[in-house]
């Protein structure tokens, strides 16, 4: 096959909101859009350019895998990525929503191995991934690169796999960058890489390429001599890194080409002098007839080949595995291998390029007019003649015939085996030296067949001449070739054969004569329709119906599945081969109600519409034998149904304005030799199967968004008419119906059995609310006492797919179970490796293995009873599927799933510092269900205490501290009952419920937890252990923040020589003391003792946490109060700044510590007269601490006063008295 060439282009100029660490790029975009015009154009010409802006990574990847599947064996697909990279033990592209504070790069970034493994995948045999992007060549497995490249061979043999090569812009440890300077395209600005590829390909193709060839190889020449050449402009700091280049090849000849031309290898060269020599021997005029001179059967459809090979009464000796030896034993070469004319035509994609008239040229006008319409078909001589008959059968009419005791069959108006005939005549007896193709013309009244290359003229002297009976075609070897396919008869058959089928139906035989120039031409005259004998009809197909459900009046939602589905099919409606599309989802999602909707809302698109029942062998036989049955086709009497298969196959391939749909296909294998092949019409397959590889384009379904849901309840349940609007309904009945399609999370089975219940029993919404969350259970296994389409309810249709996945594969079961006491949503595929050893037996080795674990999720994909996110790397499920499981386990195993989840979360959970706040972020769901498994079922274990506690500290570091609270408290009492009142962990739990009461202002609340903690850190762990000096710390800060400074300046100078001691003077936490005893010092006045500890500790943060760590922001934020207490407001301003971007960049702007920031920097405003920028920031401040912290904390009542003060001094006495007010009224509260 001849090689297509594929490009997929990603930019990304970077985050949006401008970062200190990424810059906005200003030419990554521009760039792909650029060389997407490069590559499209002359001379590169590629097969299909795809160009997207990633400004998230799941479009781009599924984009991306939508191209994969398009490549064939000898393709070349290429992957370029324009714009920043980040290295962060694995290298990622960021996008344009990349949250690159928070390092979120595993659902907000593209990791670099994950497009390496898609491109491993893909069948195409060269692959090239481009990166211009700052540690590029981190991509490649071999991580640092430091081997200095001048030229290809030096870089290859890296990696494993067909050719896979990686084009980097720099090393793993350099970065890249854009420069303005760079023109392509009457354009200035763009990265070095894109553009030095942009300009080989195109503006500077010619100095490049060689012999109007471009390769790999020469492109990788042009970007190093464009590097030395723009280097050579910049300053020494600015000089563009060096490129890198990694790969393999599988031979010395084995290059990737960019253009379809390509320069002859030196094994090739010496092959086109041995056909030189041997052309230079014979007479070249009967040389060039038999020979194609250049043509080459590496192109080859190697499939064809191996085809006839297989027909051949010698095949077992053949060398199918050496394709010059097999040609030259099946006589289809010269001895220097090269091809003969015949197999040229036979077997080249596109004989037409060293043939240059090999084609079919078809023309149509419709009646009353002298206009025609007019296309070519190329291909293979096979496919032509093939493609030709189709093009024919759409455009003639169909007889319906009587043929006997009331049976009725089909036919064209001209037969179809005399029509075939005639188009392989055309193409065994024409003259390829002609510079003129075959034409096929239909009109009205006539279809005209003309090839160039005279018949004998004994032929057309015979009368008629379709009784001549001797054969003496121009090419008898493609005639023997076209015989061995099946594509004519035999020899000497084809007049027998036309007029045979004429004289059975009564048909004048065609007329066939020699025309000047060397053409001869075959006239076939239409029958006139309106005489036939009354014995037959002419119509159109006669409408054919077997759809065995009712329209289903309830059918909500999916519109945007349906435009899809009619969009992709009717585009192709007059493709020369059949468009099959699959609809793929989990049972009881609507797969089979889609289709019934689809089919009648576009039936009239269509002549006949078949239903096919797939889901078993039995059922599918079953189904085509019906159909044949119908269409009274000759076969039907056969007890072969596997022939009656076949018949109604060559039905479909005969006619068009089809619909064929087969429910259920949920076992593809048995599925796909029931599929028809080289049809026109339209399939439609409803099925489990989460992929259909190449069988059908899938289009996923799923459930019912809230809207949606709830509109179907009403108009099910009888409580809203079929054609009202959910607006119509009322306020309550809505609110009630959001409530249960939520429990039913949407999913259409559920939902329309809940429905068929209020309507059936006339209980109302809210009863039947209350009535599931109590017998959920025996609900769904109610299907209802009125006929459906789907009889089953969500429990059987639920558990009969448990069943096969447990026939299929048990430990895919297992995991199945797991995910069913996990939140149903992003489940981390990590999680299952890292607490393989807490799985149990089966699934443990599973979750270690990596492609066993992928084993088991196929079968789960195979049922759509998950869904996976490559580009997150996790796994979601519908909530009904874990209920059912749920339902369907004993009590014990519940529990016994129900610990491993809550002991595999409590495992991968990390402890909560900034540093892990993503992972922590990435875990939180999963862990909050845990904590409700935990309550539900009574876990008391450490781990479970130990999740709880991780969990409640992450919440309160995002200031959610109302949930932080409830998971504290209830660590603390499992680890109490589990560990004691005096364990040093029950004092770690107590002083974290402290702390967390603190931050709230509960004073009373916080010392006592904080005294016992103290007690027993001391007792059990000693005076000077760091555990103690952390509580002595904490109660001197209750202390402070109540203004007893005697009581806590000993405890800080305690603590603070614990930590010098024990960690020494640059440990964090002796930080943490230097800076609390600071604020107690500025507190009461000494300002210097305090400056000098508040240095020490800033200077300790920014060497040992970095300048962008919050608590770095802490000491900014304490030293700057500091110099506005001096009035030193410069010095403070800048400090504050920084204090407050750090705050923004990682807590977010919602948080308490940056509501602080902006307190402070309105305070300084405030005192420096500056009001314009203190009252904004005042407001600010003051609606986070009130949504976060409640109007009743310390910190709210502070910013309250101070903004009262800023109003009363601004001239706004009324709105001051009214703070001041409030401020007292919660004082006296």
């Amino acid at each position: 096959m001849p090689q297509k060439r594929y490009a997929y282009l990603i930019g990304a100029n970077g985050p949006r909101q401008p970062h200190r660490v990424v810059e906005t790029l200003k030419y990554a975009e521009k760039d792909i859009k650029r060389l997407e015009t490069a590559l499209s154009a002359h001379p590169c010409a590629f097969t299909e350019v795809n160009s997207i802006i990633a400004d998230t990574p799941t479009p781009v990847i599924e984009g991306l895998e939508l191209l994969v599947r398009k490549c064939e064996q000898s393709d070349l697909l290429v992957v370029h990525f324009s714009g920043h990279g980040y290295l962060d033990k694995h290298l990622y592209l960021i996008c344009n929503e990349t949250d690159i504070g928070r390092k979120l790069f595993t659902s907000g970034a593209i990791k670099v191995d994950l497009l390496k493994d898609i491109l491993q995948d893909c069948p195409a045999r060269h692959k090239l991934l481009i990166l211009d992007c700052c540690h590029a060549a981190a991509a490649n497995a071999g991580g640092t690169w430091t081997k200095e490249v001048s030229d290809l061979e030096q870089s290859l043999g890296d990696l494993k796999g067909n050719v896979n090569v990686i084009l980097s812009a720099c090393a793993p440890n350099r970065t890249t960058r854009e420069l303005d300077r760079l023109e392509i395209d009457n354009e200035q600005g763009a990265g070095f890489l894109s553009w030095a590829i942009a300009r080989a390909c195109s503006k500077d193709f010619m100095q490049a390429a060689h012999d109007q060839a471009l390769s790999l190889n020469d492109i990788w020449r042009w970007v190093m001599q464009a590097q030395g050449q723009v280097n050579q402009t910049l300053s020494t700091t600015e000089q563009i890194p060096l490129p890198r280049l990694f790969g393999e090849k599988e031979g010395p000849d084995d290059e990737i080409w960019f253009t379809s031309r390509r320069r002859k290898t030196l094994a090739d060269k010496h092959d086109e002098l041995k056909q030189h020599e041997e052309f230079a021997t014979h007479e070249q005029e009967e040389y060039l007839r038999q020979y194609c001179f250049g043509a080459s059967i590496e192109d080859f459809d190697r499939t064809k080949l191996l085809e006839y090979a297989q027909k051949q009464h010698d095949y077992e000796k053949l060398p199918i595995h050496n394709i010059l030896e097999l040609c030259r034993h099946l006589g289809l070469t010269s001895g220097t291998g090269m091809p003969r004319r015949e197999a040229v035509l036979a077997f080249h994609p596109i004989p037409s390029r060293y043939l240059s008239s090999a084609f079919i040229r078809v023309f149509a006008s419709s009646s009353g007019s002298n206009e025609y319409t007019s296309g070519d078909l190329e291909g293979s001589l096979a496919d032509q003649a093939k493609m030709a008959e189709i093009w024919l059968l759409n455009r003639l009419e169909k007889i319906a015939a009587n043929i006997g005791s009331g049976e009725r069959t089909e036919r064209s108006e001209i037969p179809e085996r005399a029509l075939r005939e005639l188009i392989v005549n055309a193409l065994v007896h024409r003259d390829y030296k002609a510079n003129e193709s075959i034409h096929i013309k239909i009109t009205p009244k006539q279809v005209i067949i003309t090839n160039p290359g005279q018949l004998d003229p004994a032929i057309i002297a015979c009368d008629p001449p379709f009784a001549y009976s001797e054969s003496h075609p121009r090419n008898s070897r493609l005639l023997r070739i076209l015989t061995t396919q099946k594509w004519a008869e035999g020899n000497a058959l084809g007049f027998q054969i036309v007029r045979e089928e004429f004289e059975k139906y009564g048909l004048a035989l065609p007329e066939i004569k020699n025309l000047p120039g060397g053409l001869v031409q075959v006239t076939i005259q239409r029958p006139d329709l309106s005489s036939i004998s009354r014995n037959e009809t002419a119509t159109s197909l006669f409408p054919i119906w077997t759809v065995p459900y009712h329209r289903n009046p309830f059918f909500t939602g999916r519109e945007q599945v349906l435009k899809k589905l009619a969009n992709a099919l009717q585009t192709g409606q007059t493709a020369a081969l059949s468009q099959s599309y699959a609809i793929s989802g989990l049972g009881g999602i609507g797969k089979t109600q889609t289709a019934v909707e689809y089919a009648y809302r576009y039936q009239q698109k269509y002549q006949a519409v078949f239903w096919i029942q797939a889901d078993t062998r039995e059922s599918l036989l079953s189904s085509f034998t019906s159909i044949a049955d119908l269409l009274k086709l000759p076969e039907k009497e056969k007890q072969d149904q596997l022939q009656l298969v076949k018949s109604v196959h060559q039905w479909l391939r005969i006619y068009s304005h089809w619909l064929l749909i087969l429910d259920n296909a949920n076992d593809l294998a048995m599925i796909e030799e029931f599929l028809p092949t080289g049809t026109s019409g339209h399939i439609l397959l409803t099925t489990h199967a989460v992929t259909t590889g190449f069988l059908a384009q899938t289009i996923k379904i799923g459930v019912l968004d809230i809207h949606q849901s709830a509109l179907f309840l009403l108009h099910r349940a009888g409580l809203l008419s079929l054609d009202a609007s959910l607006e119509q309904a009322s306020p309550n009945e809505v609110a009630l119906a959001r409530d249960l399609s939520r429990d039913l999370d949407g999913l259409p089975l559920a939902v329309d059995q809940a429905g068929a219940y209020i309507d059936e029993t006339g209980c109302d919404l809210a009863a039947y609310l209350k009535l599931y969350r109590r017998h959920r259970v025996s609900l769904l296994q109610r299907r209802g006492t009125m006929p459906a389409d789907h009889p089953e309810p969500v429990t059987t249709t639920l558990t009969l797919a448990f069943a096969l996945v447990e026939r299929n594969n048990s430990a895919a079961m297992q995991l199945l179970s797991f995910c069913a006491f996990l939140h149903p949503d992003a489940i981390p595929e990590e999680l299952f490796s890292t607490s393989a050893a807490l799985l149990g037996p089966l699934l443990a080795p599973i979750a270690t293995d990596p492609l066993a674990l992928d084993e088991a999720i196929t079968t789960l994909l195979k049922y759509s009873l998950v869904h996976r996110n490559s580009a997150e790397n996790s796994l979601s499920l519908h909530r009904l599927v874990q209920a059912v499981l749920k339902d369907n386990m004993d009590e014990g195993t519940q529990m016994q799933w129900a610990e491993r989840a809550v002991r595999a979360v409590s495992q991968i959970f990390p402890l909560p510092i900034v540093e892990t706040w993503p992972q922590c972020q990435r875990y939180l769901s999963q862990a909050i269900t845990c904590a409700e498994l935990i309550e539900q079922y009574n876990l008391f274990f450490a781990e479970a205490a130990s999740l709880l506690g991780k969990t409640g500290i992450y919440e309160q570091d995002r200031a959610l501290y109302s949930e932080a609270e409830s998971l504290l408290k209830k660590a603390l009492f499992i680890k109490e009952q589990v560990l004691g009142l005096d364990n040093p962990d029950t004092a770690q739990s107590l002083n974290n419920l402290a702390l967390l009461y603190q931050n709230q202002g509960k004073y009373q609340e916080a010392e006592p937890l904080y005294q016992r903690s103290l007690a027993i850190f001391e007792e059990r762990l000693g005076s000077h252990h760091p555990d103690t000096a952390t509580s002595l710390n904490n109660l001197a800060l209750l202390y402070q923040n109540q203004g007893k400074y005697q009581e806590a300046e000993p405890l800080y100078q305690r603590s603070l020589a614990i930590f010098e001691e024990r960690l020494g003077s640059h440990y964090p936490d002796t930080a943490t003391s230097l800076n609390n005893l600071a604020n107690l010092y500025q507190s009461q006045d000494k300002y210097q003792e305090a400056e000098t500890l508040l240095k020490r500790a800033l200077a300790i943060r920014e060497e040992m946490l970095g300048e962008g760590h919050p608590n770095t922001a802490i000491s900014l934020n304490n030293l700057a109060n500091l110099y506005q207490s001096q009035g030193k407001y410069q010095e403070a301003e800048t400090l504050l700044k920084r204090a407050l971007a750090i705050r923004e960049e990682m807590l977010g702007e919602g948080h308490p510590n940056t509501a602080i920031s902006l307190n402070n920097l309105a305070s300084l405003y405030h005192h420096q007269g500056k009001y314009q920028e203190a009252g904004p920031l005042y407001q600010q401040a003051l609606m986070i601490f009130q949504q976060v912290l409640g109007t009743g904390h310390p910190y709210t009542t502070k910013i309250l006063k101070n903004y009262a003060a800023l109003l009363r001094q601004t001239g706004h006495k009324t709105e001051a008295i009214q703070l001041e007010n409030e401020v007292n009224k919660r004082g006296h509260a």
